[in-house]
């Protein structure tokens, strides 16, 4: 394969990834709301009585410019990013923009920091020098969904909490029970509008555990009212057969065999010969 073909691959494959990411993430968005208070008891061991909901998105900084900034190598041969401000008065900000500037130099450097202001002022400077423990960044909890326990999340009533049974940490062979439980119970508990986009959702997040067809099959089979063909798995189902059969097509017209022709297109040595014939 020519180079500029495999970096038209890559990234057709990066932006599908960001598609899918977006949808993914769009659904937890939207969901999380009603299924972050048991998460965060279960992570974190914190038990939420209030909250107030605050923007998602960040004012820009505004201090973005620095005194003196540079890579230094010291005697014992380590690499550092020294940054050095000077103040003529004390600033009770100072903290905070010291703060700033360490996240923004770390992700730009990637390498130990060090930061020292230099003060210019007659009086006394009262300004802190040091965050409280509970203002360092130490690092960040992990809540991996596939190593718990898929019956604390089938036991709940909460439809967003419910459909995180799916991805949690079960048996292969377990995988039809586990949707079933969900679908009966999504069934029971919601609204015909609401149901719509759940079971619209959990067809959508079963992509991640490579359960799309299963869960098509555990819809199909429940006693309720849901059109398939509206789905959004249906409907690249039937875009990933189109492509398929654009790309045995123009195999065929390139002289390829039928057996390299099944193989590339992923459709069976059958369908190509039956595709051969018509064309």
């Amino acid at each position: 394969m020519a180079k500029n073909e495999e970096g038209e691959d890559r990234n057709l494959h990066k932006k599908k990834a960001k598609r899918e990411g977006n949808v993914y993430d769009h659904i937890f968005k939207e969901n999380f709301e009603a299924s972050f208070i048991p998460l965060v008891k279960v992570q974190l061991g914190i038990e939420i009585v209030t909250y107030q909901k605050l923007p998602t998105e960040f004012p820009k900084t505004v201090a973005r410019n620095v005194d003196f900034l540079a890579q230094v190598t010291t005697k014992q041969g380590e690499e550092l990013i020294l940054q050095v401000e000077f103040q003529t008065k004390d600033d009770p900000t100072m903290l905070k923009r010291m703060r700033t500037y360490h996240s923004l130099l770390l992700e730009n450097y990637d390498k130990p920091i060090e930061q020292m202001v230099v003060y210019l002022g007659k009086q006394p400077s009262k300004m802190r020098t040091t965050s409280p423990p509970n203002k360092v960044f130490r690092g960040f909890s992990l809540l991996s969904l596939h190593q718990l326990d898929p019956d604390s999340f089938l036991a709940s009533d909460t439809p967003e909490v419910l459909l995180l049974a799916l991805l949690t940490n079960y048996e292969q062979e377990q995988s039809e029970a586990v949707l079933r439980s969900i679908v009966e119970k999504l069934t029971r508990n919601c609204e015909p509008l609401a149901l719509q986009k759940y079971l619209r959702q959990l067809l959508t997040l079963s992509s991640v555990r490579q359960l799309e067809e299963l869960t098509l099959k555990t819809i199909e089979n429940m006693p309720i009212d849901y059109n398939i063909e509206d789905s959004t798995i249906f409907k690249r189902g039937e875009q990933k057969r189109m492509d398929q059969v654009l790309l045995a097509l123009k195999c065929l017209k390139e002289g390829k065999s039928h057996e390299e022709t099944a193989l590339i297109s992923g459709l069976t040595i059958e369908e190509v010969k039956a595709l051969d014939l018509q064309d």
